[in-house]
């Protein structure tokens, strides 16, 4: 159904446009934008109390989920993130060496290397893989030896570190499995509920990091997936109260899909026909879908069932109808709380009102 605004205002001149919208022209397709994701609203009265208290108890679960978050990665940390200790003999014997020139050039091109070998440990120790102690007297013993040409006591030294080193190496990529094992586990429950490429770039990410055997951005991935929870969650609650906001009017109303994140809602407005509603993940906008032919009981229980919603602290904007862009002064029409209560029906009374 297409309509030339237009030529229906003037065909109106005489007969009130909203009264004619809801007992006429309320079939087919509409399109409303709210604010699930807590967006700044204008609210008053008890639609912005229910909004506020809405809020505040969305930011309480944010906080118990982080800090439970939090919990699990310091466990993780702690189960993995241990320094390892340099193995040191526990007495230096000094080893009789023939010196050289081939013995001498090695320990000239060892004393080279000992910045550079400096270095790197010294970035094990920062990185808390490596216990700074040992490391220092492994390091010092190392140029000790040099300084005396004892090449293979030198030689013991590094061979030491070394140890220490894929110890910790491995230490290291434990962490970071046992942290890539968490997300999985996070975004494993997440996805049925959020849309497919939202999951497969997370899932790329995650993939990427254990690649690189890298954890400095673990913590930027489990905050984007608090985020996607987050989302998750407000969708929901605003697919809860849509629901109960039919089944205070009288219809029979539940979710029936979660179709690539978007949730689906299907009311029993009609015999053999459904209404349907899809609130959109993003959080922004509902889709509403209604039978061709809707009588005028059903439409004032649709009104109703969306000021109560409204109610529940959403801004409804109705901003589409069969496509057609809804002029600004009719927008606010669904959230219009100066309309009379509309009494429950049951099931019977509303076959009858409809003719079935």
């Amino acid at each position: 159904m297409t309509i030339d605004f237009t030529e229906f205002i003037e065909f109106t001149e005489f007969v009130e446009f909203v009264q004619l919208l809801q007992y006429y022209f309320m079939s087919g397709s509409k399109e409303f934008t709210f604010n699930a994701i807590g967006a700044t609203v204008e609210l008053t009265g008890m639609a912005l109390r229910a909004y506020q208290e809405r809020q505040k108890r969305i930011r309480n679960a944010k906080i118990q989920t982080e800090l439970a978050i939090q919990a699990k990665i310091a466990q993780i940390n702690n189960d993995h993130q241990k320094r390892t200790v340099v193995v040191l003999p526990s007495q230096t014997h000094r080893i009789s060496n023939p010196v050289n020139t081939d013995s001498l050039e090695k320990v000239k091109a060892l004393q080279l290397k000992i910045p550079q070998i400096k270095r790197e440990y010294q970035q094990l120790v920062e990185n808390q893989l490596l216990d700074s102690q040992t490391v220092a007297t492994a390091l010092q013993q190392v140029e000790t030896a040099l300084s005396v040409n004892e090449l293979t006591l030198a030689q013991t030294h590094l061979q030491l570190l070394d140890d220490a080193r894929i110890v910790a190496v491995q230490s290291q990529r434990d962490q970071i499995n046992a942290h890539i094992e968490y997300l999985q586990t996070r975004l494993q429950s997440l996805q049925p509920h959020i849309p497919k490429q939202i999951a497969e770039d997370l899932q790329n990410r995650i993939t990427s990091y254990r690649k690189h055997d890298t954890i400095q951005e673990i913590q930027e991935i489990h905050i984007y997936i608090n985020e996607l929870e987050a989302q998750v969650e407000q969708i929901q609650i605003a697919a809860d109260n849509l629901v109960d906001s039919w089944l205070e009017v009288g219809y029979d109303a539940q979710i029936t899909a979660i179709d690539d994140g978007d949730i689906v809602i299907q009311v029993a407005t009609h015999d053999c026909a459904n209404t349907e509603m899809r609130i959109q993940f993003s959080g922004e906008k509902i889709d509403l879908l209604a039978p061709s032919e809707e009588h005028s009981l059903c439409t004032d229980r649709t009104f109703a069932a969306l000021r109560i919603f409204h109610m529940q602290g959403y801004q409804l904007q109705w901003t589409r109808w069969d496509g057609n862009v809804i002029p600004p002064e009719w927008q606010n029409l669904y959230s219009n709380n100066d309309s009379a209560p509309v009494k429950k029906q049951t099931p019977q009374t509303r076959r009858q009102a409809q003719g079935y």
